[in-house]
């Protein structure tokens, strides 16, 4: 994929001496060797994932972990769970942290650049808005990008490189076709009346790991990310929908339609309105074939005919180190 001025870092380090040969610029971390190390790291709303690899390929580390969103965790719950996720990881030459709600204007960040400076040392950083590594997942050309994870948003790069988006706005304004809306939706009809989502009931309390609506409340009210764990319950919508309540059919569709309606607004105000556009969906909530037919009906509605929904070529973790990788070219 071409580079271009928007997929550049938005912040780098000075890159560090490279005297390969000088004993003092080669420090040894666990079997690895300073300086032979690309990192990505794929911060989602629920799960982040962190990678290394060597100049060749090979995987030299690699971990899952807990949600990493600046835009619904405290600092020092960040912080403590990129220490857990780095804990024992070889120190890269260059480390790409693709993150939401981190643009280059953000307020957030500042302090997220502080604490990963802390971590990797004199390695080259990279810190970009998640939607970046969402967009370096396709090899095949897309017209645009459907997110829907923990929250969603629409994002396309035109020939000159343009990266524009559309949505999102997090859990409170915004992230509809989310997983965390969807949970949010199941999870209202549980709190208010655990026999209105009939014989899924224990299935919804299963998702939190919790007995009964006074320990359901107390769980999201207490979580350290709640849209993480809200999200845990859209499964069960998806699951009700697919067997045909109409109580869950209809939820969907009502979060389908305003994702739809975003997306082809999207596609008009960016130019790429063509007649039969490729979207490529990356996000767990559309690993449901339920939820891809609703949201393709719902585009249908909206004047949108898609000509394929794409799946992505690789994880976004893998872009997050392509990404790395990229920054020293």
């Amino acid at each position: 994929m071409p580079r271009s001025v928007c997929a550049r870092a938005l912040w780098h380090s000075p890159r560090r001496s490279r005297g390969r040969d000088s004993a003092s610029s080669r420090r040894a971390v666990g079997q690895y060797v300073t300086g032979s190390a690309y990192l990505g790291l794929d911060g989602g709303g629920s799960t982040s994932i962190v990678r290394v690899e060597d100049h060749s390929g090979r995987v030299l580390f690699n971990r899952s972990g807990g949600p990493t969103n600046p835009s619904v965790m405290s600092p020092p719950a960040l912080r403590a769970q990129f220490d857990d996720l780095l804990r024992d990881c070889p120190e890269p030459e260059v480390a790409a942290v693709c993150l939401a709600g981190v643009g280059p204007v953000s307020e957030k960040r500042p302090p997220i650049e502080r604490a990963l400076r802390e971590r990797f040392g004199t390695a080259v950083l990279r810190l970009e808005p998640d939607f970046l590594a969402a967009l370096w997942c396709f090899d095949a050309p897309i017209t645009a990008c459907v997110m829907s994870g923990t929250g969603s948003l629409v994002c396309s790069r035109d020939a000159s490189g343009r990266i524009a988006t559309s949505g999102g706005h997090g859990f409170l304004l915004g992230d509809h076709g989310s997983a965390f809306r969807l949970g949010q939706r199941v999870l209202e009809r549980y709190v208010s009346d655990p026999n209105s989502v009939g014989d899924l009931a224990p299935r919804v309390e299963a998702a939190l790991d919790v007995s009964g609506v006074d320990a359901a409340v107390s769980k999201v009210y207490g979580a350290v990310a709640p849209p993480a764990l809200v999200a845990r319950a859209a499964p069960v919508l998806i699951e009700a929908a697919t067997l045909g309540y109409s109580w869950a059919c209809e939820m969907l569709v009502n979060e389908m339609r305003p994702l739809a309606s975003t997306t082809a607004e999207h596609l008009v105000r960016h130019s790429l309105d063509v007649p039969r556009p490729i979207l490529g969906l990356i996000g767990g909530t559309w690993t449901s074939s339920t939820v891809r037919q609703v949201f393709r009906s719902q585009l249908h509605r909206c004047g949108v005919t898609a000509e394929a929904f794409a799946s992505p070529s690789r994880q976004p973790v893998q872009a997050a180190v392509l990404l790395a990788r990229e920054a020293l070219l």
